[in-house]
């Protein structure tokens, strides 16, 4: 079996992480993930090349960063889009009407 190569310039991968917390921030998640969790949802593994990658777009101004602490003498940091850059969608919300005695659901 033929392995799948999965090499992309610097760009392409800057491109897939904005992509990736974009789609976190349109399902109403929180638009921000660590270095592993980014990996992860790129299909690779957590390397030192993505952590210089993720860093130079926080340099550039295409990531913000926070730091936390992770474990004693641990700081994890958590990468996310910069403010105003993205928009989290409206919440809806869902009622049930009744109408000649049956049931539906509305979306308000």
């Amino acid at each position: 079996m033929q392995q799948l190569i999965r090499a992309y310039r610097r760009e392409e991968r800057e491109r897939q992480v904005i992509q990736t917390l974009a789609i976190k921030a349109q399902h109403n998640d929180a638009p921000e993930a660590t270095c592993y969790q980014i990996a992860k949802s790129l299909g690779m593994s957590r390397s030192s090349h993505l952590d210089a990658i993720l860093k130079g777009m926080v340099s550039l101004g295409l990531l913000s960063v926070r730091e936390v602490q992770h474990r004693p003498n641990k700081i994890k940091s958590i990468y996310s889009l910069p403010e105003g850059s993205y928009e989290l969608p409206q919440q809806s919300f869902f009622e049930m009407i009744k109408i000649n005695g049956r049931e539906y659901l509305r979306h308000g």
